[in-house]
């Protein structure tokens, strides 16, 4: 699934980058990777999915808070609220529908 990642920083949103977002499976839970569409495939976002992300849903934005992994550069180590932006409200439905799914199963 295609989409642009942005971080809260000072009360607004700056771009992390845009890239292909992943549900893995790994054991009983479910990972979420989010690697950049660059030559090299950077890795943008890499986290466990679980409760704590309190996932909110905008039109086509699902916000959620996590420890970011990697750190941002320039930003405290801590939790951080992320903002995952896609094409249209449909596919940040199917999105938050499978995050859904996946916390419940961990």
């Amino acid at each position: 699934l295609r989409c642009k990642l942005f971080y809260k920083k000072d009360k607004e949103f700056k771009e992390k980058g845009l890239g292909m977002l992943h549900l893995k499976k790994v054991d009983k839970k479910t990972q979420m990777v989010v690697r950049a569409e660059t030559n090299l495939g950077n890795i943008l976002l890499n986290i466990l999915v679980g409760d704590s992300l309190n996932i909110t849903k905008r039109k086509n934005n699902l916000q959620f808070g996590c420890i970011p992994h990697p750190p941002i550069p320039g930003m405290p180590e801590g939790p951080a609220i992320m903002l995952l932006k896609v094409k249209d409200s449909l596919m940040a439905d199917e999105l938050e529908e499978k995050l859904n799914e996946a916390i419940k199963a961990s």
